[in-house]
């Protein structure tokens, strides 16, 4: 455990959650370092601001901050999940790598104690969460959860390519790819084992 008030640092994009429980915690001597609203700005806050760990929500604004743990350095502070869809996300934000969940549902208590055993260099996850993410599939590729989204969005094939600045043929083995990975035969059955998992919000 840290000498001295817990340091968190938050990634939120609901500026009222992240300030209340900012004030909150500071009863219980955890200091919010700062809030963040997106993961490039969380990267670049847990470089100056050195906390002792990460408190993330998941879903942010539509866009899924699972790819967090990868884009922080080997020397960065933990991440502790923390969101109001547990069911959707708790698998993946476990194969997305983090020292464990917090649902937005338990109270500050829950929360409080996950931090405090994060911070001393403790994991939250259970071992029924560590048995679902052993069981779950494979999950899709970061340039995969791309397609993925643009697919959920409506994009075209075309359309996807020229977001992406890769040639239609790229995407087409990407998705084909997809399908015999999942089994799947077309974008509606993907797309639904897609959110089944948390892969796309």
């Amino acid at each position: 455990m840290p000498a001295g008030p817990i340091r968190a640092l938050f990634l939120d994009d609901d500026r009222g959650v992240a300030e209340g429980m900012k004030a909150a915690l500071a009863g219980v001597g955890i200091e919010v370092t700062g809030l963040t609203a997106t993961v490039a700005e969380t990267v670049a806050r847990a470089a100056s601001d050195r906390p002792d760990l990460i408190v993330a929500d998941i879903d942010i604004a539509g866009v899924l901050a699972l790819g967090l743990p990868a884009a922080l350095p080997s020397d960065a502070p933990p991440v502790l999940w923390w969101s109001g869809h547990d069911a959707q996300y708790r698998v993946p934000s476990f194969q997305a790598g983090g020292a464990g969940f917090v649902s937005k549902r338990d109270g500050l208590d829950e929360l409080v104690a996950a931090i405090r055993r994060v911070a001393g260099g403790e994991v939250t996850w259970s071992q029924a969460d560590i048995r679902a993410a052993r069981d779950a599939p494979k999950p899709p590729s970061a340039r995969e959860r791309e397609v993925l989204a643009r697919v959920a969005a409506g994009r075209s094939n075309k359309e996807i390519a020229a977001d992406l600045g890769v040639t239609e043929r790229t995407i087409e083995s990407h998705l084909g790819n997809m399908y015999v990975r999942y089994d799947v035969s077309n974008r509606i059955e993907l797309l639904r084992l897609a959110r089944t998992w948390g892969w796309i919000p």
